[in-house]
């Protein structure tokens, strides 16, 4: 069993590193996910290329961490903020809106901005001796109050689908006796992607499949991207999405992590959990559910979990037993590393909210456990316990 904690780079000065880092050591945690983001306009969620583009303080970290006896992966936090987004570029929601966000299946947006990034990451860091590879975190989300963040009808993907039906069903014939029977399509360009699963179930499920096909051309191009600079395979690639998403992305969204996985050396599952607001045997049943599926999923690769120790809304910490005992039961059902959310990070969404209300960004709250120190003496304890 390994541990890992993450470490938000731009969360405070460079001096608190040394300290920090000689913490996670003492802890005992074996390895750091670090990341950075720059606010954009006042948005916390602004640019996270930092890690890349803020290079030389990444490489400093990195020295940081090497003197501190820990390896470090750096966290390529999700690609919905890599700066602004040509409008071609964007994804559509279902309601018509195009936010700055990009389409992770627009192929000119994945050769000309994701890929040079990925590329890039590999290329800067890949010959540091701390460095051990890539954490690839929250590439598929699902937004609960919208349709979703990534699922896209502009207009390349409706295209696309439409050369996905051509491919699988060869003629207007053989779509209509799948689809409308005794009702005929005029063309394959009059067929659009429905909504919602009501409008056409047939239709809805070749829509999730096609999005199957190019979440995984997605993961593909990734990693070929990343292993054509750097191919050395103790760097590893690790893909993290949070529990919500295992449980729904696949059926409604069309996200097929035995595909996508295919790709990825490393699979991660985190949990979010506002344990303040469930009991003790609901938490712990939870995260033996989180485990026995990601390592099912893995299918034989290794596989980590990942807890939030603060509260998701209130940012209360965990208690250092209930933390104890989550670790206790992911090792216990399978998983092979142990992540825990987080050394160092700020909590992004409250100083937005708080930016927006008071037109300034104010001190950020954080979620931090450098600030709770009884929780890391109970880490420490069940990391030697388990070692």
């Amino acid at each position: 069993m390994e541990f890992g904690t993450w470490y938000a780079l731009n969360c405070g000065p460079e001096t608190r590193w040394h300290d920090d880092f000689a913490l996670a050591r003492d802890a005992g945690f074996d390895y750091l996910v670090l990341w950075n983001l720059r606010p954009d306009g006042g948005r916390v969620k602004g640019d996270v290329r930092c890690i890349v583009r803020r290079r030389d303080k990444t490489l400093r970290a990195l020295d940081q961490a090497d003197r501190a006896g820990l390896g470090a992966y750096l966290g390529i936090w999700h690609p919905y903020f890599i700066g602004r987004i040509p409008p071609a570029q964007r994804l559509q929601w279902a309601t018509g809106e195009r936010p700055n966000a990009p389409d992770l299946f627009n192929r000119e947006w994945l050769r000309s901005a994701w890929l040079p990034y990925v590329r890039e990451a590999a290329r800067v860091f890949k010959s540091h001796g701390a460095y051990r590879g890539a954490y690839f975190d929250d590439t598929f989300p699902v937004m609960r109050q919208r349709t979703t963040s990534w699922l896209s009808y502009a207009a390349p993907d409706r295209h696309r689908f439409r050369g996905w039906l051509k491919r699988r069903y060869g003629t207007l014939e053989n779509l209509t006796m799948r689809h409308r029977p005794g009702r005929a399509y005029r063309s394959f360009e009059t067929v659009d992607p429905p909504r919602t699963p009501a409008e056409n179930l047939a239709l809805w499920t070749d829509w999730t499949e096609a999005r199957a096909d190019w979440c995984e051309e997605f993961a593909r191009r990734t990693a070929q991207a990343y292993r054509a600079v750097d191919p050395n395979p103790a760097h590893e690639l690790v893909l993290s999405d949070q529990d919500y998403h295992m449980q729904c992305n696949a059926l409604q969204y069309g996200v097929d992590y035995r595909r996508v996985l295919r790709h990825f050396d490393r699979f991660e599952i985190y949990m979010a959990a506002e344990h303040a607001k469930i009991g003790r045997r609901e938490l712990l049943a939870d995260v033996e559910a989180d485990v026995r599926r990601g390592v099912a999923l893995a299918c034989g690769k290794p596989f980590a979990f990942a807890t939030w120790f603060a509260d998701r809304s209130s940012m209360a910490p965990m208690p250092g037993a209930a933390l104890r005992a989550v670790v206790r039961r992911a090792d216990k059902c399978g998983a092979r590393a142990v992540d825990i959310y987080a050394l160092k990070v700020y909590d992004w969404r409250t100083a937005y909210s708080a930016r927006q209300a008071a037109g300034e960004l104010p001190p950020f709250p954080e979620m931090s456990l450098t600030h709770n120190p009884k929780v890391v003496r109970a880490v420490a304890r069940e990391i030697a316990a388990l070692r």
